[in-house]
């Protein structure tokens, strides 16, 4: 090959890679600004997205501190009334003792003054004899139920049928003569 057609070769390779070199140049050059602006959109979304979150934030401060309030409030109410029913369940021990101790007074006072008298007459007799025959009883449950028989509850119909006869076994109210109508509408 001579050399001219060699240095047209080696020229036309460059010419080549020069082209080449600014095609590629030029894309990634206007990749990058597209590239840019999609990345600027995302980064405001994401400022507001961030915006919302931060107002949603300060939203559900302010509702948690509302709520906090509240229960506080409510637990104060809650401890006055303890207190006041504190308060009043005392005053109602000084009384009950007060008055404990008047009736102790009153009752000792009254078993004094108040005798019974023994029973005369027919009404005597009976009590004389009732508290001779009968005995206090020291079991809380009544004597005659100890009398009281459980017998066997379990019934099985079916055998019932089988030991007691029917008068009608066959036919009962049919058999007899009565007229039985029925109501076609029903």
């Amino acid at each position: 090959m001579p050399r001219s057609n060699r240095n047209a070769f080696s020229i036309g390779i460059v010419c080549v890679f020069v082209i080449v070199c600014m095609y590629l140049y030029r894309s990634i050059d206007t990749r990058t600004s597209t590239d840019l602006l999609k990345n600027e959109k995302t980064i405001a979304n994401m400022k507001m997205n961030i915006d919302q979150l931060q107002n949603i934030l300060n939203d559900n401060r302010q509702e948690i501190a509302e709520l906090k309030k509240k229960v506080a409030d409510a637990e104060q109410k809650e401890n006055e009334v303890y207190d006041e029913k504190a308060e009043a369940q005392k005053a109602l021990e000084k009384k009950v003792e007060q008055i404990a101790g008047d009736a102790d007074h009153k009752a000792v006072e009254e078993e004094e003054k108040a005798v019974v008298p023994e029973p005369r007459g027919k009404v005597g007799v009976v009590h004389d004899f009732l508290h001779r025959t009968t005995t206090k009883s020291t079991s809380p449950v009544c004597q005659l139920r100890k009398d009281y028989v459980n017998s066997k509850t379990e019934v099985q119909m079916l055998d019932l049928y089988e030991v007691e006869p029917f008068d009608n076994p066959d036919g009962g109210v049919w058999k007899q003569g009565w007229e039985i109508t029925y109501d076609k509408d029903k």
